[in-house]
C-alpha cells in the first residue's frame, strides 16, 4: 500500500485500488460519473452515493484504475456480522463490485475477490459475506463463496470462509 492505494500486478498489468475520495473534488470526478457496469442500481450508488457513504464511514468503496488511470471497476465494502453455529463473528461485507462495461470477462472481477481475500486478513476478520445475483451465484462459488441459505428473490446470500482449517490441524498435528 502506497498513499492509500494499493497497487497489483495481473497479467503483466498493473491495477491501482485508490480510495473514493482521491477521485472527489479532482476534474477526475467525471470519470466516476460516467462508469457504468450494466446494472443501473450499481451505477447509481457509485455516482451519488459512495462518496457520502466513505465519509461517513458506513462503507468504503474503492476505484479499481487500470496503468493509463481509467477507471475500469469499484468495490464497495463494510464491516458487518454473521452468525455461524449460534454464534456471531465480525466479517467484512462486499456490499458491490461493479466491473466497466468494457472491461468485463477480463479477470477484474477476480481480481477484486482475491484483494478482498487479502482485505480479511488486514482487518482480521474470518469471514467475507455478500448478496449475489442469482445469476451471478455459480461465479461466486467458483471463487470460494457458499450460499448460506437458500432464498426467494433476485438475491442469494453468501460467505466465504478465510480459515484454512487443514493448515491450522496440521500445525496443531505436528508442532
Amino acid at each position: 500500500m502506497v498513499n492509500n492505494k494499493w497497487i497489483i500486478k495481473k497479467d503483466l498489468k498493473e491495477y491501482i485500488f485508490e480510495s473514493i475520495e482521491e477521485k472527489f473534488g479532482t476534474a477526475k470526478y467525471n470519470a466516476v460519473s460516467s462508469f457504468a457496469c450494466g446494472n443501473e442500481s450499481m451505477d447509481r450508488f457509485l455516482h451519488q452515493s459512495a462518496y457520502m457513504s466513505s465519509l461517513e464511514f458506513d462503507a468504503h468503496t474503492k476505484l479499481v484504475l487500470n496503468d493509463k488511470g481509467v477507471i475500469v471497476a469499484y468495490v464497495t465494502t463494510l464491516m458487518d456480522t454473521i452468525e455461524v453455529n449460534n454464534d456471531k463473528f465480525l466479517c467484512l461485507n462486499m456490499a458491490r463490485i461493479g466491473v466497466h462495461l468494457d472491461h468485463q470477462e477480463k479477470g477484474i472481477g477476480s481480481m477484486i475477490i482475491e484483494f478482498v481475500k487479502e482485505l480479511t486478513k488486514t482487518v482480521s476478520v474470518r469471514y467475507i459475506v455478500l448478496d449475489a445475483l442469482c445469476e451471478k451465484k455459480e461465479w461466486y462459488e467458483d471463487r470460494g463463496f457458499i450460499p448460506l441459505k437458500d432464498e426467494e428473490g433476485p438475491f442469494v446470500y453468501m460467505y466465504c470462509d478465510m480459515l484454512d482449517e487443514g493448515l491450522v490441524t496440521s500445525l496443531y498435528d505436528n508442532p
